[in-house]
């Protein structure tokens, strides 16, 4: 089986070490990200659904048989608390609470996993959309890791903007569960030491670049980012 990825490539050798300390893995001590950073399209219900129709278009005429994957580079990545830069001739964006996979010692078992926000400027198409719109610096604000618990998949992620709430995600949305990706994806290819994986989420698009962000999961720890307009570039 081929896999499908969308036009992205890894653009940084940088490793992230996060602030949190995992007395419960006996792994890693640290948590270092040292692989690629795997996300996954397509991969909630509604949005599928909604997007099912276009899947006829040229280029490929027909609905991805496969996870369609594709690759956040590490200049993406921001810890919780960070300040993200738009610039200001970005219009919108989408935002993406996803669940992130961190995957060490045994090949393709995640050890850890935290609340993730996939940032990406708003496009019409999810054909191979431009690098820049989906790989700005801070585009992938990371949550702390804590020890992986498949209960987790019976919670529900929200996000609050402002301290209001926006929206709500319930990841028994998921097209394919953790568990049936990794599967499909290991018949040929292995998440390794250091590999993360984003399950996918659902997607909200926003024209309110300046605003606080909190990601919040039963047993997680929250995700706290700051939208900041900039300046065009």
């Amino acid at each position: 089986m081929a896999v499908e990825f969308l036009s992205f490539r890894l653009l940084s050798p940088c490793n992230l070490i996060t602030s949190n300390i995992l007395n419960t893995l006996n792994i890693l001590e640290v948590m270092i990200i040292t692989g690629t950073i795997y996300a996954v399209a397509l991969n909630n219900r509604d949005e599928y659904e909604r997007r099912e129709s276009s899947f006829l278009e040229p280029p490929y005429k027909s609905p991805p048989n496969s996870p369609v994957l594709y690759i956040k580079p590490r200049n993406c990545v921001a810890v919780s608390g960070a300040r993200v830069e738009i610039p200001a001739d970005i219009p919108s964006l989408t935002l993406a609470p996803s669940l992130a996979l961190l995957f060490a010692g045994t090949p393709n078992q995640p050890s850890a996993m935290a609340l993730a926000l996939d940032i990406c400027e708003t496009h019409a198409s999810v054909f191979r959309p431009a690098i820049r719109e989906q790989c700005r610096d801070g585009f992938l604000p990371l949550g702390e890791f804590v020890e992986w618990d498949p209960d987790i998949l019976t919670g529900v992620c929200e996000m609050n903007v402002h301290g209001s709430q926006a929206r709500s995600f319930d990841f028994a949305g998921l097209r394919r569960t953790p568990d049936e990706l990794i599967s499909e994806l290991s018949s040929y290819m292995t998440l390794s030491d250091g590999d993360v994986l984003l399950v996918g989420a659902m997607q909200v698009r926003t024209e309110r670049l300046d605003a606080q962000l909190v990601l919040t999961a039963p047993g997680m720890t929250g995700l706290k980012v700051t939208l900041a307009r900039g300046l065009a570039i």
